[in-house]
């Protein structure tokens, strides 16, 4: 990996679930503040209501609203089992209550992941999530996806109860890279409350055949050199395959996430 990306422009789905209600209120107080220091982002928040409005006039509420709980009750259920849904770029957008056929018909969930292509360890369900910047916006990847320099990565993790953690990758190259905590030789405070976003974007590199993250969680602070000590014991420049879990202190648990790196035509 190389450069570092501040995060992207707030996307629809994301101005959606504000004018819903249905963000945290921190998260609310930060659209709030970027909608007074942009005019085109408050652009796009009235033509957002226009057009819930104008759904609403047009489709019989009861039915409609009857439908929109079933769909959501479905994404609530799947996104439990990790089926992959349509996610903001900026901060993580669950699917949101919508009594509109527009934020209705936005719902998109995609394969869930079979059981080889993800692993979990000693770490209960704490897991990594890795999305892709597009030009739309943003798509949640799976385990095994294939990628290609110069994609923008942002990851993140749900922390599953865990409440301590780091994120470590290694690439074709053999190299090592410690996501969170970006510095320091001690795990980070994860948060809880669903999934949570780094804060910065990476744009992978044109090391070879593949980019393998790790979660690495903990129930206290762990120190992080026997992390970075088994990732690099693992990352050996020029295997045709990604490295295997890490062999890490008793107590802690991990889940791994890999990317198929493709070379550029």
């Amino acid at each position: 990996m190389t450069r570092t990306h501040d995060a992207a422009p707030v996307p629809d789905l994301f101005l959606e679930r504000y004018l819903l209600g249905e963000l945290p209120e921190d998260e609310r107080g930060r659209i709030e503040r970027l909608l007074d220091l942009d005019p085109d982002l408050r652009g796009r928040l009235d033509a957002l209501k226009a057009s819930e409005d104008e759904a609403a006039r047009r489709y019989p509420a009861p039915d409609m609203a009857d439908r929109i709980r079933g769909r959501l009750r479905d994404v609530a259920a799947a996104e439990r089992t990790r089926v992959s849904e349509r996610k903001a770029w900026g901060w993580l957008v669950p699917a949101a209550a919508a009594a509109t056929l527009a934020l209705a018909a936005s719902l998109s969930v995609v394969r869930s992941p079979g059981p080889s292509d993800d692993i979990r360890l000693k770490g209960g369900d704490a897991e990594l999530v890795v999305f892709r910047k597009t030009t739309s916006g943003s798509e949640r990847l799976e385990p095994g996806a294939s990628a290609l320099p110069g994609d923008l990565i942002r990851v993140g993790y749900r922390a599953a109860g865990r409440t301590w953690g780091a994120i470590v990758s290694t690439d074709g190259d053999g190299n090592v890279t410690q996501h969170l905590p970006r510095s320091g030789q001690r795990a980070a405070a994860l948060e809880a409350g669903g999934t949570v976003l780094l804060g910065f974007s990476y744009e992978l590199d044109d090391a070879p055949r593949w980019e393998r993250f790790y979660l690495v969680t903990g129930d206290e602070a762990f120190d992080l050199e026997p992390v970075r000590r088994a990732a690099r014991s693992v990352a050996t420049a020029g295997s045709e395959a990604a490295p295997p879990p890490l062999k890490l202190p008793s107590g802690l648990g991990q889940s791994v996430f890999s990317l198929t790196k493709e070379p550029v035509q």
